[in-house]
Formats: C-alpha cells, sequence, structure tokens
C-alpha cells in the first residue's frame, strides 16, 4: 500500500489534527478531494466496519501513500475487532525501521502506538529498541512510553518492563503523569503492589486517571473492597472510572455487584461505552449466577446503544448467550454478523462444543478453514469438542493437521485433549502410551484428562499412575482426590477410598462445596445439598420423595458410588436425593409453567447419579432441563441427553 519512496511523505500533516473522535457516531461528510486531515476525523469517528471500510478504499483512491492514514486506519481496525487487518497495514513500515527518518519521535511513537493497538506488542517492543540505538532512531518522549508499558504488561515481559522504567528515569519522564499511570499499571499486574502504591503516593496531583489505575490495581490484586472504597472516594468520577470498577467486579466473579453499579450508571444518565459494555458482558459469561435474563438485557441494551455493531461488543454478546446455555440466540447474531474475526468463530465453535454438538462444531471449523488461519485456541476448542462426541478418527485427523497444515506446534492443552479422546472411547492403554511418547512434560492437564478417563471406565493401574504424578504436580487440588476416591469405590476398594479422604484432610486439602443455581421472576435461588433454607423447603422435599418414587417405577435405580460412603445403604440413596442439583431442579417444576424449560447452573462437576437421574425426570415430567456445570451444558429431554452419556 505504501512505496518506500514516499511512505512518510505527509505524516506531518497529522500534527495538527486534534486527538479524539467527534461525539457523533457517523464520519464527518467529505469533500470532492479530502484532504488526509479530514480523513483522519472521519476514520476515528467511524462507528462500525459498514462504515470504515468504504472509507479505507477511498484513502487507496485518493491517498495511497499516507501513513498516517495508515495508521489511523490501523487503530480503528483494531478497536473494532479486526487486529490482523490492522496490523497488515502497518507491516510495510514496521518490517523496515530504517525507513523512519532519524530523530522523528512523532513518527517512531506513532508506529509504536499503532503496534500494540493492533496487538503486534513483541513488535511495538522490539521497535521501541530500535527507537533507542544511537544511529537511526530518536530519543522516546512521554507519549512513547505509555504504549510500550503497555505492551510489557500485555506479554507479561515485567523486566523488560523494569528497564524501560529506568529509561523513563534516566530522561526525566517518570513524574509525567500519563507514564506514572502506566507504570502503576504495569507494576499491579506484575504483581508488585508495593511499587505501584509507591509510585501512587508520590504523586503529587492524583486526578481522576491515576485513581482509575490504582483502582485497577487493587482489583487484579483481588482487593475489591479496597478498589471500591477507592471508587467511592472519587469525587467526580469519569466513565473511565465506572468502567474500572465494573470489570473489577466482573474479574472477581462478583457479576450482581456488577450489574448494579451498571444499572446506577444508567439511572444517573452515564452512557457507558464499548469499554464498559464489554466489562458487563464478559461478567455475564463467566459468572456462576448470571442467567440467559441478563444476557438478553445487555444485548438489548447493546442494540438500543448501537454498539451492537462493534465486533467485540457482538462476539462479547455471542459468548454471554452460548454461556447461558442459549445457542440458537448465540448463532442467529453469528449468522447475521457482516464481519467475523479468529475469536468470533472460536468461540461459536467452542460453544457447539460446550453443548455436544460435535458434529456443528467441524461443519463450522471446516467453514472457518476457507477463510482465515485457525490458532492453537481454535484448535482446543475442535479437539474437546471431538472427544467429548466420541469422534476419535477426526479428533486424530485435526491434531495432526495443526502441524501439517497450519505449523501450530502442540500445546499441552492439545495433547491433554488427545489423552481425553482416547480414554472417553475406553483405550486407557493407548492414551498412556500417548503421553509416554510426547516431546513435552506432561502437566497436570494431561494426567487429568487420564485420570478423569478412568472414571468413566476405572482401571486401578492406570489410576494410580495418574494420580500420583497428580498428587506431585497438584498437591492441593480438591477435585483431584475426590475423584480418585469416586473411582475407588467404583472398583469396590472401599478402604483405599476411606485412605484417600483420610489423607486429604491431612494435607488441609479442603472440598469446594458444590451448589447449584436456577432463576426464577428475575431471582437468583441457590441450593447446597440437604438445604433447607428455602421458604418452600417442606414442599420441595415432598415433591421430592414423589418425584423419586416415579423415576424409580420408569428405571431409575440409584447409584450409590456417589453417595456418603460410612453410612448405611439407605442413608446412602437418602443422602443422593438431597443433591442440590435435585432440589434445584425440583424448585424450578413446582414454580414454572409446565410448558417452560428449567434452566440451572451447577458449580462443579454434576454428580453422575444426578446426571441419570435428570433423565428419567425429563421423561415422566415431560419437561426439558438445560444443566450447566463446570465443564459443559447437558440439554435432558424425553429421557436422554445431548452428551449421549458421553461425557
Amino acid at each position: 500500500m505504501f512505496p518506500r519512496s514516499n511512505v512518510f511523505r505527509a505524516l506531518h500533516q497529522w500534527r495538527s489534527v486534534p486527538d479524539g473522535p467527534p461525539s457523533h457516531p457517523l464520519p464527518l461528510p467529505l469533500p470532492l478531494t479530502p484532504e488526509p486531515s479530514s480523513f483522519v476525523t472521519a476514520v476515528r469517528s467511524s462507528a462500525s466496519l459498514r462504515v470504515l471500510k468504504p472509507l479505507h478504499a477511498a484513502v487507496l483512491r485518493h491517498h495511497p501513500d499516507d501513513l498516517v492514514l495508515s495508521v489511523a486506519l490501523a487503530c480503528r481496525y483494531s478497536q473494532l475487532g479486526l487486529p490482523r487487518a490492522a496490523l497488515s497495514l502497518l507491516s510495510p513500515a514496521a518490517a523496515d525501521p530504517s525507513l523512519v527518518p532519524a530523530g522523528d519521535t512523532f513518527l517512531w511513537n506513532l508506529l509504536v502506538r499503532g503496534l500494540v493497538e493492533s496487538g503486534a506488542h513483541d513488535r511495538a517492543l522490539a521497535l521501541y529498541r530500535q527507537m533507542r540505538q544511537p544511529r537511526g532512531g530518536a530519543q522516546p518522549n512521554n507519549f512513547t512510553f505509555p504504549p510500550v508499558l503497555k505492551a510489557c504488561s500485555y506479554l507479561g515481559d515485567f523486566e523488560e518492563g523494569v528497564k524501560i522504567h529506568g529509561d523513563a528515569a534516566e530522561l526525566g519522564y517518570e513524574s509525567d503523569v500519563f507514564v506514572r499511570n502506566s507504570l502503576i499499571a504495569m507494576y499491579s499486574k506484575s504483581g508488585a503492589v508495593d511499587t505501584a502504591k509507591r509510585l501512587f503516593d508520590e504523586m503529587p496531583d492524583r486526578k481522576v486517571i491515576v485513581q482509575n489505575a490504582i483502582m485497577g490495581m487493587y482489583s487484579r490484586c483481588g482487593k475489591i473492597e479496597q478498589a471500591r472504597k477507592l471508587f467511592d472516594g472519587i469525587a467526580e468520577k469519569d466513565l473511565a472510572s465506572w468502567s474500572s470498577m465494573i470489570e473489577a467486579y466482573a474479574r472477581a466473579d462478583m457479576f450482581e455487584e456488577a450489574m448494579k453499579l451498571f444499572r446506577n450508571m444508567k439511572l444517573l444518565e452515564i452512557v457507558p461505552d464499548r469499554v464498559t459494555l464489554l466489562g458487563v458482558t464478559r461478567g455475564c459469561s463467566n459468572s456462576a449466577v448470571a442467567s440467559l435474563r441478563h444476557a438478553q438485557l445487555i444485548h438489548g441494551f447493546a442494540i438500543r446503544s448501537l454498539l451492537i455493531e462493534d465486533l467485540m461488543v457482538e462476539t462479547a454478546v455471542i459468548d454471554s448467550y452460548v454461556r447461558r446455555g442459549s445457542l440458537n440466540s448465540a448463532r442467529r447474531i453469528f449468522d447475521q454478523m457482516r464481519e467475523k474475526n479468529l475469536v468470533t468463530w472460536s468461540i461459536m465453535i467452542s460453544g457447539y462444543g460446550m453443548h455436544g454438538r460435535g458434529v456443528e462444531v467441524l461443519e463450522l471449523f471446516n467453514r472457518m478453514k476457507c477463510l482465515m488461519k485457525p490458532d492453537h485456541i481454535t484448535f482446543v476448542s475442535v479437539l474437546s469438542a471431538c472427544s467429548h462426541a466420541g469422534l476419535i478418527d477426526e479428533g486424530w485427523q485435526c491434531f495432526n493437521s495443526m502441524t501439517t497444515e497450519f505449523g501450530i506446534v502442540a500445546h499441552s492443552e492439545h495433547y491433554a485433549c488427545m489423552v481425553d479422546l482416547l480414554g472417553r472411547a475406553g483405550q486407557l492403554e493407548k492414551a498412556r502410551e500417548f503421553i509416554e511418547k510426547m516431546p513435552i512434560k506432561p502437566d497436570c492437564s494431561v494426567w487429568g484428562s487420564l485420570l478423569g478417563a478412568c472414571r468413566i471406565h476405572p482401571d486401578a493401574k492406570i489410576t494410580e499412575l495418574a494420580a500420583t504424578s497428580l498428587f506431585e504436580l497438584d498437591p492441593q487440588n480438591s477435585g483431584r482426590y475426590i475423584l480418585l476416591s469416586n473411582i475407588y469405590t467404583s472398583l469396590g476398594k472401599i478402604e483405599e477410598a476411606h485412605s484417600i479422604r483420610v489423607l486429604m484432610r491431612k494435607r488441609g486439602v479442603k472440598k469446594i462445596a458444590g451448589y447449584t443455581v436456577i432463576e426464577l421472576n428475575n431471582k437468583l435461588y441457590k441450593f447446597l445439598v440437604g438445604d433447607c433454607s428455602n421458604p418452600q423447603s417442606d414442599l420441595i422435599y415432598r415433591e421430592l420423595e414423589r418425584l423419586m418414587d416415579r423415576i424409580k417405577e420408569a428405571g431409575y435405580v440409584p447409584n450409590t458410588n456417589f453417595a456418603l460412603h460410612d453410612v448405611e445403604e439407605e442413608t446412602q440413596v437418602k443422602s443422593l436425593y438431597m443433591h442440590s442439583e435435585k432440589l434445584a431442579i425440583v424448585f424450578g417444576l413446582i414454580n414454572t409453567r409446565p410448558e417452560s424449560t428449567i434452566r440451572v447452573h451447577k458449580n462443579l462437576r454434576v454428580c453422575g447419579d444426578c446426571h441419570t437421574a435428570t433423565k428419567f425426570i425429563s421423561k415422566v415430567t415431560k419437561r426439558k432441563i438445560v444443566m450447566r456445570d463446570s465443564h459443559r451444558f447437558h440439554h435432558f429431554s424425553d429421557g436422554e441427553c445431548s452428551c449421549g452419556d458421553y461425557w
């Protein structure tokens, strides 16, 4: 796009262009022979790819050699969710820094910032190092350091960040408010809280952007109360203050608090932007207490605020629908999108996998490969889907194509998926041999997949091999002990099962309390095992007793492997009845219309007995039940589950 001879011809024209997008959502009308500055303003104000792409075409017609416009386009493409398109615009100049005039700090800053905003953080740091060379470079200023420090934070290269801090101090920019803000953010992300706090305390002028940074530091360190205290103490909160606090709650899995803050913003007539909306949407996706209704509310706000055309917002909304169990809503948005990036495709593929739709995963993956190169994350989603759907041949083909077709080196996650694929199919010995031949050292995910396979196909020898390795690598993970104990029980090794529970107590490993959540009339109800706190508890247990009798008549047999083991069999069976999944489902049956779908969310993996019981419950009540656990979704209908019992 940019001939080397005149690639920087018009760069200095941008110096006079004011920063920041105008308030209107559409680009300014362009004159018949538009100047570069007019294009820059229009590009910055473009609200969607539908607006940006015609502008890009016009730039190619009128100013094909202007790097200023190239950077402006790159930044906007990145902001709208297409970092690869952004990077392609900057690649010619970034690949050959000698093209940048020596001593022109403005031009160097422009390229560094453009690379960071395009997601090329490693290339931005390389360009910064080139900038610092005695010959051909330029001296950094206060506009250089914020994007470079941001790149260090993203890459986790805090050693380089400390060196750049030294450069800033040497050149006299350490006290600059924006540089100091970036340093605080970088150190807080690295876990160096004391250093970040010292930098904050030394600031004579603690403006709102700065207080927002320290608020982010507290939230990243898990100190949410301190973050909220700081937020409440800001007299004149700006939009970034609200967004930072919402993001803090979302990161801490405090979605209800994030939603309260989001509603307060609207009551105060503070208009959320894309950053705010992304924070609350991601919180909805990751929270155990969010519901489909929340996803719908956020989607509705995105439509009303015209942010739904933002690629990153659309992608986040798709993810929230996927994780709230509405695959149809997610797919509808996906099919209507004018543009899709790698993340969008990966989320939709992962969604089908989570819902047990392996065939659809492969169909979507094949479509994607015709349009763009998948990355290692996409392959994890596809391999996982093949594993859960029992698609062994397809899984092997996908795994081998990573290297042969796409040159992607397999990570431990990919090897764990293959172990899971073989193990679920009962090929435990092949799975063990696969681990032995791995070119990298197997980690917890690999051994965990092998142990998980022994839950389905109990094998004492391989169980002990996997468990021994896991206890060395991850001795505080309570789930490993519980799983091993249950496997021993299923093998009839009751003493060994008991010894694992004893070992767990001796090591001070605490079991995570299981609970199930159900939403009814815009209110969330949480059930623990044997819960009696609900006002309808008496009615719930009476209906539960009747329901258990009905499903027994239909063929249900309680699986006491998932009950307490040191009590009589009758007590074991009764303890199974009181599992949180069953209590939540019965509560839903009592309080919802006969034709409605019951949706529940378990914070841990659903137990095998509850899975079997729920199939029978769906049959005798003729109700559809959607259960999300910590691993995937189960759609129950007429006595069947979408997982095909292959979970």
